[in-house]
């Protein structure tokens, strides 16, 4: 990547990768805290966010250095992986008898020849159980290992009822040769450990039953398996976008409290994204020979960063479109929901406007201000293009809230919501939904405390919180920063600043 041009990185990990090549490792930031929980080896499931670095997650098993003996089979081109899980739903659509139970088959036969083409050079047995359809060319991802896979299900078995397709697999998931195969992949997997890592989709279609089956088959058999085989030296980690999983836990999968368990949860902290900007701009510094020889600084110690690398480039203070001054880093980081490709997209954004005037500026404050407002429209639209398979319409349903001032009663969005009647399919209108949408997004947000003094309102926004948002009539309301100019939001408190920030100390700013 050339850090000259934008020094904060590219706006996904896939392009990151495909310039940066084996470079990678030299660029990616350490978060000690998803770290050391993803090598947990209780760890088998992670939820995030769109933007909250999931792929950037799974490259870290590359080149991590307390487990360089592992083995890492990635399945992570979001494009196969779709149509893997799309055909893995045909499979499953035509019978929902014991649907559940014939998923997780498939993914146990899936799994497994990822497992044995991983070994099948150890021994005999794991490439005699190779050549019985789990084989494929090594020149081949394992995204396009498993898609060769599942498709050879398909039209192999063309032709006969679906209860002899599970049969069939069936056999060969209990045969002598698989057996076999499996016990020597064990043990060799005692000193030569495997993850298998399984990335998310950029877009699930929640209303297709089947699909969903498939995924919570998926959740399903990786907790088996963690349970299993995790202190045996074989680790399957699955990757679920947040936008979906509560409809997972609520309507799909029927054991959650027995099949979650303890999942990696990607919420990042306003102190890691600050030392994640100021890490990949120490970078460029670097690079372009802008650092004294005799620099020194302790990423450890987010205060250092803060007074090093951020202030005396981007501002220790702004004044905010209220005329109230606050910290620069906290105003950019209230204008996004706490995902570093947000602030990747602003930051790039700001780098940018620094370079009209020759990368020097007499304000960058301003610069900032000017950065978000230049990006703010982009940023909101990707919020809610994530959810165009969860909720039809979604966008066109979301604009009743053009125009609405920035704190009101939860009443108010049932006054609007009768307009969106319309666009709602299925007959899925109620006031009730709207909120709920308004909430799951992130755009709309309950009140915890207004200080009057400061005009600081925290509040409370569902993309942090372990359950559902409840919203109420009753409830005091406000919009999330980031949404302010895409609804042309009416500023009716004077003075206000929103921080859309949970009541822990790890997000204090």
């Amino acid at each position: 990547m050339n850090l000259l041009n934008k020094p904060f990185g590219e706006n996904s990990c896939e392009d990151e990768k495909r310039l940066l090549l084996g470079e990678y490792e030299k660029y990616y930031f350490r978060n000690k805290r998803f770290e050391t929980k993803i090598l947990d080896r209780s760890t088998y499931l992670v939820v995030g966010r769109r933007g909250t670095g999931k792929s950037s997650l799974i490259e870290y098993f590359s080149f991590n250095e307390l487990h360089r003996h592992y083995r890492c089979i990635d399945v992570n081109e979001p494009q196969l992986y779709q149509v893997v899980l799309e055909k893995v739903a045909r499979l499953l659509e035509e019978n929902a008898l014991h649907t559940s139970r014939r998923a997780r088959l498939i993914w146990k036969y899936v799994i497994w020849a990822l497992i044995f083409r991983e070994y099948e050079h150890a021994d005999e047995r794991i490439s005699l159980a190779g050549m019985m359809d789990f084989g494929g060319g090594n020149k081949f991802s394992a995204s396009r290992i498993i898609l060769t896979l599942i498709q050879s299900l398909i039209s192999k078995y063309t032709g006969l009822n679906i209860e002899e397709v599970f049969r069939s697999i069936e056999e060969k998931l209990s045969s002598d040769v698989f057996l076999e195969a499996q016990l020597s992949v064990l043990e060799c997997s005692r000193t030569d450990e495997t993850i298998i890592a399984l990335d998310s989709i950029e877009d699930y279609p929640v209303g297709n039953s089947a699909m969903m089956e498939a995924i919570s088959a998926l959740v399903e058999y990786a907790s088996e398996f963690n349970s299993e085989f995790s202190n045996k030296g074989l680790h399957l980690k699955v990757f679920l976008s947040s936008e979906i999983f509560p409809h997972l836990l609520s309507s799909v999968i029927p054991n959650p409290l027995k099949v979650v368990r303890d999942p990696l949860v990607m919420h990042w902290r306003p102190k890691e994204l600050l030392r994640f900007v100021c890490w990949r701009w120490y970078l460029h510094l670097q690079q372009t020979g802008k650092l004294e020889a005799d620099f020194k600084i302790d990423f450890e110690r987010p205060a250092d960063v803060l007074k090093k690398l951020w202030e005396p480039y981007f501002g220790h203070e702004l004044v905010n479109g209220s005329g109230s001054k606050e910290p620069s880093f906290a105003f950019l980081l209230r204008h996004t929901q706490l995902r570093p490709r947000q602030l990747v997209i602003i930051c790039n954004q700001l780098f940018r406007i620094m370079g009209e005037n020759g990368y020097k500026s007499d304000n960058p404050s301003r610069d900032v201000a000017r950065a978000i407002a230049e990006v703010q429209a982009q940023l909101a639209i990707e919020v809610i293009n994530s959810y165009k398979k969860i909720h039809h319409n979604v966008d066109r349903i979301l604009n009743a809230l053009t125009g609405l001032p920035m704190h009101f009663r939860g009443r108010e969005l049932d006054r609007v919501a009768k307009i969106t009647g319309s666009q709602w399919e299925n007959e899925q209108y109620s006031p009730y939904n709207f909120r709920a949408i308004c909430a799951e997004l992130g755009i709309i947000g309950r009140v915890r405390n207004f200080d009057h003094r400061t005009g600081i309102i925290a509040a409370d926004f569902e993309y942090f919180l372990e359950d559902n948002l409840v919203i109420t009539d009753r409830d005091d309301c406000v919009f999330h920063p980031l949404f302010f100019n895409k609804y042309n939001v009416q500023h009716n408190v004077p003075n206000a600043i929103i921080y859309p920030f949970p009541d822990h100390p790890d997000y204090k700013i």
